[in-house]
């Protein structure tokens, strides 16, 4: 339901950074479920309006999202190919990271690391 509102809201405010969240918000409660077609469609969403708009420091996490539903519809060369696409996404943002320091640390963050 807040999940829900979220889309609702972000739609209303044409904050396509939130909407692209909500969807994948979405996705995540229908993997939750047990529904991996429904989750696929709403991280395509999120997917979608983030083509247009990027956002990198969530496209990542919405890419492996969707990899994991494509992994639970034996889908395994989507689920390879989304891991692989946010693989350069994390690429990318850690390359636009000047100081070394703050970039080491970032791609030792768990999250990151296990990508």
């Amino acid at each position: 339901m807040h999940a829900a509102a979220a889309l609702e809201s972000a739609r209303k405010t044409l904050s396509r950074k939130h909407w692209a969240w909500a969807h994948k918000l979405l996705g995540d409660i229908a993997l939750l479920e047990d529904r991996p077609l429904d989750a696929r469609h709403e991280y395509e969403q999120a997917l979608a309006i983030l083509q247009h708009h990027a956002c990198p420091i969530i496209e990542w996490k919405i890419l492996l999202a969707a990899a994991e539903a494509a992994r639970r519809l034996s889908d395994s060369a989507s689920a390879d190919e989304l891991r692989a696409h946010a693989r350069h996404v994390v690429r990318s943002l850690a390359e636009s990271i000047t100081e070394t320091p703050l970039r080491e640390r970032f791609l030792a963050a768990k999250p990151i690391s296990d990508i």
